[in-house]
């Protein structure tokens, strides 16, 4: 069972990572579930089923939804062409890894393919034993030969090893050819490092959407409720949704008339956007409460026995919109003001002046948001800032040398360095003092295991100016991610809609040149807290889900709020109720610093 087989590698390898014993064996059973995933859906969907039932009082997995999940549509433009032209960005990559050696890992993930027997739903050719045999023979041969070469293949020998492969398997197993190249290329890629990867034709929306800090689609949160329906979990506001009037709590059930029960989310998001200026249909289910019915004859008051319980009754309501750019807001702080999404309230503790910030990542609107957030602060007296960066992906480079500047008063000192594979400074980012609006504000800092990338350069830079005594801050919290690789972004034209490779070229350093990202056998990588403070796993879920309900205000169609707040949603709970002691241990520390600086007489807010 591939579903047992993954997991239990999976695990494996977490237990003895720091030696990659079971490394190469997650990746291939990883490998074969993700062309499950592509190529026979239904089948990966009766493999988690069957997974889900052996769970105690676990519930089935939705019906199988087949929206979406024709392989062909999503290989259109993979062809020959564009795997000449993936070849040929490979040898820029940091560690320099040998052109054979990507491409022996391509022929090896076709063989993976090949060998995989429950793709024989998809591809027929995959029954024939004798064939398949036949096909591994080539494919070991070929294997071998690149292994063998001492000069990389040059332009004309991938020509021809493309050529022998296509025909190898028409003659055989017959494989789809776009579906070949696909995992040729996906296995060429996985020789080099995880963040590595082309961005396949289909995928390309998706990618811009997820890096660019917007998208354009209606305007909604969603999530599954307990039953897998898709839900809504508010409208943004401003946005298309919003004005037509979704409601928090409606449960969407088709898009276009397509129904989207046993949809993924990825799934959702990618029928609910599209590109700007196109139309999309949305259905919902609604509850609403009909009025209560009284008895004939009977004179009613509020203690009547016989005056029915108003009824819930559900409603279908179909909306049409029009997509438009969404703005992804990255600044928030402790609680909403208002509606709009940039309303919020600042400070986690008004009376000493110490103020929240969470950047959820990092966009081209991070800095410019964060300095009106700033403002605000210092107009009402800021003694002390907590900046959240837990669970923060990252994000664009020039936005996290923007908020260190915002710290950091020294001239020309360096942010963030970028270097080869050996640790050599190739340029630098340094800080700007005429942009230091909080270099006189003590900062707490949080980062955890999930704080990776950007969030790990800004961490990183303030840690290390901390230590040397520029500014007053502290790092608290997990050893982070350990995300400090630079991935160029190149758009390969195809005869589709076209792709992209994402490509390592480079590693990230702190001001003390020490290299951030964790590299395979790595005992030291990412940041290290000045102060490590762990949580339980149920501490932070039950941190996460507080948090995102105080973030979501479920207004109507008419901007309004609810007015009374849900029990679930009050983030004073976080500290008063001592769930998230990461951040009850940055408050007090700033608060006894603090009480230190009036007790010594020193200065007072900053404003």
């Amino acid at each position: 069972d591939w579903m047992m087989a993954s997991e239990l590698f999976v695990r494996l390898h977490a237990l003895t990572e720091e030696t990659n014993r079971y490394r190469k064996d997650a990746e291939r059973v990883t490998q074969r579930l993700g062309m499950l995933r592509l190529y026979t859906p239904e089948q990966l969907w009766r493999l988690r089923d069957a997974r889900q039932k052996m769970e105690k009082d676990a519930k089935p997995l939705p019906p199988y939804n087949p929206t979406g999940d024709d392989f062909n549509e999503k290989l259109k433009g993979v062809d020959e062409t564009l795997m000449l032209r993936v070849m040929q960005y490979l040898p820029k990559h940091v560690e320099r890894v040998p052109l054979n050696t990507a491409i022996a890992g391509g022929l090896e993930a076709v063989k993976t393919m090949v060998t995989t027997t429950d793709l024989h739903q998809a591809f027929k050719g995959l029954d024939d034993k004798a064939k398949v045999a036949t096909m591994v023979a080539f494919l070991d041969a070929e294997i071998a030969d690149v292994k063998r070469r001492l000069e990389p293949l040059d332009f004309v020998q991938q020509q021809n090893l493309l050529m022998r492969l296509g025909k190898q398997n028409d003659a055989t197993v017959a494989l789809p050819r776009p579906a070949m190249l696909h995992e040729f290329g996906n296995g060429m890629m996985s020789q080099l490092d995880e963040f590595s990867a082309i961005i396949w034709p289909d995928e390309v929306r998706r990618f811009e959407r997820t890096t660019g800090g917007k998208l354009v689609g209606i305007g909604v949160q969603i999530e599954f409720d307990p039953q897998s329906n898709i839900r809504v979990v508010a409208p943004l506001e401003g946005t298309p949704a919003q004005r037509a009037g979704i409601h928090a709590g409606d449960v969407i059930t088709k898009v276009n008339g397509k129904a989207v029960f046993g949809m993924s989310l990825d799934q959702a998001v990618d029928n609910i956007t599209g590109p700007p200026g196109t139309k999309v249909s949305i259905t919902v289910e609604r509850e609403i409460e009909e009025p209560a019915i009284e008895d004939e004859g009977k004179v009613a008051d509020a203690g009547d026995a016989h005056k029915d319980a108003p009824k819930r009754a559900k409603k279908e309501l179909t909306f049409e919109f029009t997509r438009t750019e969404i703005q992804i807001v990255t600044v928030k702080g402790w609680k909403r003001n208002g509606v709009k999404e940039d309303d919020w309230n600042w400070f986690i503790d008004k009376e000493r002046g110490i103020g929240y910030v969470r950047l959820t990542q990092f966009t081209d609107s991070t800095t410019r948001d964060l300095d009106r957030a700033i403002r605000e602060m210092k107009t009402q007296g800021l003694n002390g800032m907590i900046l959240d960066l837990r669970f923060n992906p990252g994000g664009l480079l020039d936005q996290a040398v923007e908020v260190v500047r915002r710290f950091v008063s020294r001239q020309d000192g360096p942010v963030v360095f970028t270097g080869d594979a050996q640790g050599k400074p190739e340029s630098v980012e340094v800080t700007r003092p005429g942009k230091a609006s909080l270099a006189h504000v003590p900062i707490v800092v949080l980062v955890n295991e999930n704080s990776a990338s950007a969030s790990e350069i800004v961490s990183g830079a303030l840690r290390y100016y901390g230590n040397e005594g520029d500014i007053q801050a502290m790092v608290l919290g997990e050893r982070s991610f350990g995300k400090g690789s630079v991935q160029n972004v190149y758009r390969i034209p195809t005869a589709g809609a076209g792709a992209m490779i994402k490509l390592t070229q480079q590693y990230y350093m702190l001001p003390d040149r020490t290299i951030i990202h964790r590299k395979p056998g790595a005992e030291r990588w990412g940041v290290e807290p000045n102060l490590a403070i762990n949580m339980l796993p149920k501490q932070t879920g039950d941190a996460l889900t507080i948090r995102r309900n105080a973030d979501v205000l479920k207004i109507d169609e008419t901007g309004q709020m609810p007015t009374t707040m849900d029990e679930n949603a009050n983030p004073d709970d976080l500290i008063a109720k001592g769930i998230d002691v990461q951040l009850h241990t940055a408050l007090v520390v700033l608060q006894t610093q603090s009480v230190a600086r009036v007790a010594a007489g020193g200065a007072g807010r900053e404003k």
